[in-house]
């Protein structure tokens, strides 16, 4: 019995021991990353790099599917001739087109570590280093590049003077990198502590994440959603947000307040814009027993309906099969409504498909003061050093937008500061600057206002300081609740800055 004891703990000691080793390999490396490293004992002994807030860590984007295919187009166009020669003779059958290479097509291209050295080499010395610096003002902020023919955010600013009287809406375009309303929370809650207003703004009819966000409690059941990345050819409801709710059957949507700050627990105007194909009825309740109803015919204008009432919560209901709900709006009647229109992994460039009659008229019940697009991430390749095939689409996209919006004031992001592992080692990624490039001259192009958010970051290498940090999330791509915080900060000076002017 006792040597049986003994034999056991030695087994289990051994099991451990080879499974600690195990963890140790940096498998990676070895195969080429055909297997990917892991740490078994994580779980139980977390590491300072698997404490990364207590938001979920995102994926490595993937590039946008709509771009490959445009990508795929300009490559195969027999007027476009690729401007970037073949690298060395160990990656011979690897070229550098305008359309992306992808590294899992580069293992399995590559004879052995010698050529990710050379295709590394490679890919520094085609990326361009930044054409044109970013402006930095007295007090080190970042400032906002005007390429449009009036002053800086003319529109903006003069909404911004009524705020009192009116509200001032500001949309933010974006994908991953604002999800959850992530920066976007904290530039909205600093612009309506300053100029008045209370309320998230737009929401979508429903949310596969509705526990993420901080500012707002989301429910409702009946709804479903389609977004501009799976929208077939023929859907003409291409609307700002990018996305739209089908209701099946009967359908509600609510929204609760949360404690994020004093000025996301209550609002007192609430508003459902939507499209009828029947006759129905819609309403909306608020928190102290208040209804707005409204009996509906078929349309294919936009419809409004508004509860003006304090409120902690909101239900919309609807008994129309097949109502299309663009949005809500929980907002004040004056001050800062700004609104998180956030689609993982989209490039951005399907808005120039964008239906122009319907936004004309959601412009006339929702209109826009400043439009912000933050784009990018799921069109930057580790590979890519021309972007111009995205530049062309980014800038029909800014045109489309433009046309649609009139009066509003449009601001392009730049890309945050991207990190990938070299020699052991996290740095920034080295095609970086090259989208930032194509992205400042779609603004420039288009007449627009440009924003270089990886300069205000800290320029090359700064999302390893921002890591150190704890700003940034263990993919060195996404910000977390903390460094939405910061960028929010950031981004909010340079704008203070044009009106201060």
């Amino acid at each position: 019995m006792k040597y049986s004891s003994v034999h056991s703990v030695l087994v289990v000691l051994i099991a451990l021991g080879i499974l600690y080793g195990l963890s140790r390999v940096d498998w990676s490396t070895h195969t080429g990353n055909r297997i990917k490293n892991f740490d078994l004992f994580e779980d139980l002994f977390p590491n300072a790099e698997s404490q990364v807030a207590s938001e979920p860590i995102a994926d490595q984007p993937a590039l946008d599917p709509e771009l490959l295919a445009l990508e795929d187009e300009a490559i195969l166009d027999s007027t476009a001739t690729p401007d970037l020669p073949l690298l060395a003779d160990s990656l011979s059958e690897i070229q550098l087109f305008v359309g992306p290479v992808l590294m899992e097509d580069i293992n399995d291209k590559a004879d052995d570590e010698t050529s990710f050295a050379v295709l590394d080499e490679a890919i520094r010395a085609l990326a361009p280093k930044e054409v044109e610096a970013a402006p930095m003002l007295e007090d080190g902020t970042i400032g906002i590049e005007n390429y449009s023919v009036g002053e800086p955010l003319q529109m903006f600013h003069e909404a911004l003077r009524h705020a009192r009287f009116r509200p001032v809406r500001i949309a933010v375009l974006g994908d991953s990198f604002i999800e959850g309303d992530l920066l976007t929370q904290n530039l909205r809650d600093q612009l309506q502590e300053i100029y008045g207003g209370r309320g998230v703004g737009y929401m979508s009819m429903h949310s596969d994440m509705p526990g993420f966000r901080q500012t707002v409690h989301q429910g409702g059941k009946g709804w479903k959603m389609k977004t501009v990345r799976d929208m077939r050819g023929s859907d003409t409801i291409r609307v700002l947000s990018g996305e739209y709710g089908r209701a099946e059957g009967s359908a509600t949507a609510t929204y609760k307040g949360a404690r994020f700050s004093p000025r996301t627990k209550a609002w007192s105007r609430t508003s459902f814009v939507f499209l009828s194909p029947a006759a129905g009825s819609v309403s909306i309740s608020g928190s102290e027993g208040e209804v707005a109803s409204l009996d509906v015919s078929p349309s294919p204008a936009p419809q409004i309906l508004t509860l003006d009432a304090e409120t902690t919560s909101a239900t919309i209901s609807s008994d129309v099969p097949g109502l299309i709900g663009l949005g809500a709006y929980l907002i004040d009647p004056a001050g800062i409504q700004l609104d998180c229109m956030s689609i993982r992994g989209y490039s951005g460039i399907s808005h120039r498909n964008l239906n122009i009659g319907l936004s004309a008229a959601m412009d006339s019940v929702m209109p826009y003061d400043l439009i912000i697009i933050e784009y990018g991430i799921n069109a930057l390749s580790a590979q890519q050093t021309n972007y111009t095939t995205y530049q062309k689409a980014l800038v029909a996209s800014i045109e489309r937008i433009k046309a649609s919006y009139p009066n509003a004031d449009i601001l392009v992001l730049g890309i945050s500061d991207r990190g990938v592992k070299r020699g052991g080692e996290f740095h920034s990624m080295l095609t970086c600057a090259a989208m930032t490039n194509a992205q400042r001259k779609a603004a420039s192009i288009t007449g627009v206002h440009f924003w270089d958010m990886r300069a205000a970051m800290g320029g090359e290498d700064a999302v390893v300081e921002w890591r150190n940090k704890k700003l940034v999330n263990a993919d060195y791509i996404h910000l977390n609740h903390k460094g939405g915080a910061e960028m929010a900060s950031r981004l909010l000076n340079a704008i203070l800055a044009t009106y201060n002017e």
